[in-house]
């Protein structure tokens, strides 16, 4: 056996730790599944990466949002002058049941 295969034993405990009931044929499938992601992940390990930089970008663009700058803007007044009801917010019909507003 493969010293990274996933038996069905490890799989049985994997399922009890992750308080999921597993059926014998669930515990053969997911044994051979586990295995192989296992496997392939073991693969990605032994690359050599080492040539490829850890924040690879494809333009030389940084830091292109703009800075945060407090313009004028609507008083609270004046932002809820149209609203259907004002005392501080504005009055929406109910969503989920109730009175209409």
């Amino acid at each position: 056996m493969n010293s990274h295969a996933l038996d069905e034993k490890m799989v049985e405990t994997l399922g009890s730790m992750a308080k999921i009931p597993l059926t014998v044929a669930q515990k053969k499938r997911f044994a051979s599944t586990l295995s192989t992601i296992v496997q392939y992940m073991n693969n990605l390990r032994s690359l050599d990466l080492s040539s490829i930089h850890s924040e690879t970008r494809p333009t030389d663009l940084e830091n292109i949002f703009r800075e945060d700058v407090i313009e004028p803007s609507l008083s609270q007044a004046e932002a809820l002058a149209h609203a259907m009801s004002e005392d501080g917010y504005i009055l929406a019909p109910y969503v989920f049941g109730g009175d209409d507003a």
